[in-house]
């Protein structure tokens, strides 16, 4: 068995913990179209024109695009089969990889086990982009002397996401502003392999190399945020809610489904200025992980 590597040294989880919470204290209270509302997030930097290349869900891993954990890993088949005539620009694979690790446990009597998880995300990564007809574009990292699209944003080690953006608008991209978080691109992939990696993203975060379940509470719960556009109708945000609450039964007191985002009136163009959002929902309270909405009053 491969083993990750110790959490850096000087990344203190209880400082880190303490901070985030007090830094996102309206966002655990309010719900993500209030914090960012409060907060005057530069929206703009927040959706972008998707630039069609293949990423991990994992939180580390900056920019947007298409996510899919382990750059589809462990949905082979159904991955090839989603992204054919997409025009795919690139594939990036990335260290730590939590899918490949998986992967590997479940193909034990097919595959050489000695060999380390990375290998297998390369490998992997390097087929889908000759299947898609275009370039591997490499590995995510910790080196210290890499450009920022190869290079790992969270601690080695660790996994400090407390947030999961469902996101079925394929250009939302995690700003700076905003908590680290996995990105699922609910856009690009069927229902049940876009729920199955809601769940990756809830074992990681639940794992000892996470906040895990002694520092997500109910006050401060592990957060899934649907993201959609208003012209979507096939993935509303009932819809995508809907998907949602069926993927977090194993910790009903530590998950809650946010409300989410609906977006107006967007192109996705550098010299969009505004962006709207829908007031739809401004009357529906937090949802528990159970399905049952809090009382509004």
């Amino acid at each position: 068995m491969h083993k990750l590597s110790e959490p850096e040294e000087h990344f203190n989880i209880e400082e880190y913990w303490k901070e985030q919470k007090n830094k996102f204290k309206s966002l655990w209270e309010k719900g993500f179209k209030k914090y960012i509302e409060d907060t005057n997030i530069n929206t703009d930097s927040m959706f972008r024109e998707n630039d069609n290349c293949v990423r991990c869900i994992d939180e580390g891993i900056s920019g947007g695009g298409i996510r899919i954990g382990g750059s589809g890993i462990l949905h082979q088949e159904q991955v090839v089969e989603a992204l054919k005539g997409k025009n795919i620009k690139g594939v990036y694979s990335h260290a730590e990889c939590g899918c490949a690790t998986v992967y590997i446990n479940k193909n034990k009597d097919k595959i050489d086990i000695s060999l380390p998880p990375d290998y297998y995300a390369i490998e992997w990564a390097k087929k889908l982009a000759e299947i898609c007809n275009t370039k591997y574009l490499g590995h995510i990292d910790w080196q210290k002397d890499s450009l920022v699209d190869l290079s790992m944003q969270r601690p080695e080690g660790f996994h400090r996401a407390f947030v999961a953006y469902y996101d079925a608008t394929g250009r939302f991209n995690n700003t700076e502003q905003l908590p680290q978080g996995f990105i699922i691109s609910r856009s690009h992939f069927a229902k049940e392999v876009a729920q199955k990696n809601i769940r990756v993203a809830i074992g990681i975060a639940f794992s000892e190399r996470s906040f895990g379940g002694n520092r997500l509470t109910f006050d401060h719960p592990f957060l899934i945020v649907p993201i959609t556009d208003s012209d979507n109708n096939d993935l509303s945000l009932e819809v995508l809610r809907h998907e949602l609450h069926s993927t977090t039964y194993k910790y009903p007191d530590q998950i809650r489904i946010d409300t989410g985002l609906t977006v107006l009136n967007h192109r996705a163009s550098p010299e969009i200025s505004t962006l709207k959002f829908s007031d739809k929902n401004m009357n529906t309270c937090l949802g528990l992980a159970d399905g049952v909405s809090r009382s509004c009053s």
